[in-house]
């Protein structure tokens, strides 16, 4: 039941009494509907709500259902100043209910506009927040993009570097030098000059990609190791395992060179820095059609650097791992190192067959 249902009634009541246009038995009527009203009213959540903010005032408005019932006896006995009395303490207590009342709306309404403000702020913060975050990603997007033209440039940029010093050596190192071996006699002098050919030639075939179109990845990379032995005999000892009937159709050719690439230098780093005397190179498919290959040795080990500090090792001189790690971003490969000193190192290549289009 509403206040201003209540003060309606009222005034028709308070009208009708004023001007005597009723009946004693109509005017009852109204001071029921009134007094039904007010019980109403003092039924609802309403008069709950209003008792806890005031309280006082309440108390006030609560009697008057003590002095309706008093009014309603006066009307029957004639009494003309009990009459007024009654009317004007029930006309002053529906008029403190109307302004509890207007207070408390107000008091809704402020509260409603701070709620409305707050979850306005809170969509204008949401909008923000996520127009940032977008931002931020498509920055990140644009970064990461940056990064695999920059490696692909590199890679890239590596190999003709390579092809272009292999070619050199071949057509005029290498000829000076066996030019040079048919005007000397010294058989010992000779004997020299052919090892540093051989060793020359090595280093072009080192340089100089393997042919995987005919090869493939799989023969290429066990002649590597095989290479690796002998050079290395008897210090240090390769063992090459690949499981059995593994077919890499899924790999492309530049991606196969990259492989190669990767697991050479690994080997090379091997070779020079690990003091180990066993190594071993282990390539497997996994179920999810994704690629593991494995480079590992029993040497002194190292303390290999995190993600963050990936990008200063070229200027710190680190030319083999950062190599190894934008050859790995360029085919869309993680490349992780496990290694304590002390304790060897484990290289683990991780490349998804699903996704083997090199990055562009």
């Amino acid at each position: 039941m509403s206040v201003t249902i209540i003060a309606e009634k009222w005034h028709d009541v308070k009208d009708d009494i004023a001007q005597n246009q009723s009946s004693l038995s109509g005017l009852t009527d109204q001071i029921d509907n009134f007094q039904t009203a007010l019980n109403d009213f003092f039924a609802s959540p309403v008069f709950y709500m209003y008792t806890i903010y005031h309280a006082d005032e309440m108390k006030i408005i609560r009697s008057l259902d003590t002095i309706v019932s008093g009014l309603k006896t006066e009307l029957n006995s004639g009494d003309s100043f009990m009459i007024y009395r009654s009317v004007l303490e029930i006309d002053s207590a529906v008029k403190l209910l109307q302004r509890v009342d207007a207070d408390l709306s107000a008091k809704s309404q402020l509260h409603y506009f701070q709620l409305f403000f707050f979850f306005s702020m809170l969509i204008i913060i949401i909008v923000l927040s996520m127009r940032f975050l977008n931002s931020s990603l498509e920055k990140a997007e644009n970064r990461k993009k940056q990064t695999l033209a920059f490696s692909r440039e590199t890679v890239m940029a590596q190999e003709n570097e390579r092809k272009r010093i292999a070619r050199e050596l071949h057509n005029s190192v290498l000829q000076d030098m066996w030019r040079l071996s048919f005007r000397i006699n010294n058989e010992e002098t000779t004997a020299e000059h052919r090892a540093i050919m051989q060793r020359i030639r090595v280093i072009c075939d080192t340089l100089i990609p393997p042919d995987f179109q005919r090869r493939g990845l799989i023969n290429a990379l066990e002649s590597l190791c095989y290479s690796f032995r002998q050079r290395n005999i008897p210090s240090i000892e390769c063992h090459i395992t690949i499981q059995e009937n593994l077919s890499l159709a899924l790999l492309n050719n530049d991606t196969q060179l990259q492989c190669y690439r990767i697991i050479q230098e690994c080997l090379t780093n091997i070779e020079k820095h690990s003091q180990a005397n066993d190594a071993a190179v282990q390539i497997y498919k996994q179920t999810d059609d994704s690629l593991l290959i494995y480079v590992s040795d029993n040497g002194k080990g190292f303390s290999p650097p995190d993600m963050d500090s990936v990008h200063s090792l070229r200027a710190e001189g680190h030319f083999g791992l950062w190599d190894i790690y934008e050859r790995a971003v360029y085919i869309n490969a993680v490349l992780k190192i496990d290694s304590k000193p002390g304790e060897g190192t484990v290289i683990t290549l991780h490349i998804p067959l699903a996704n083997t289009e090199v990055n562009s």
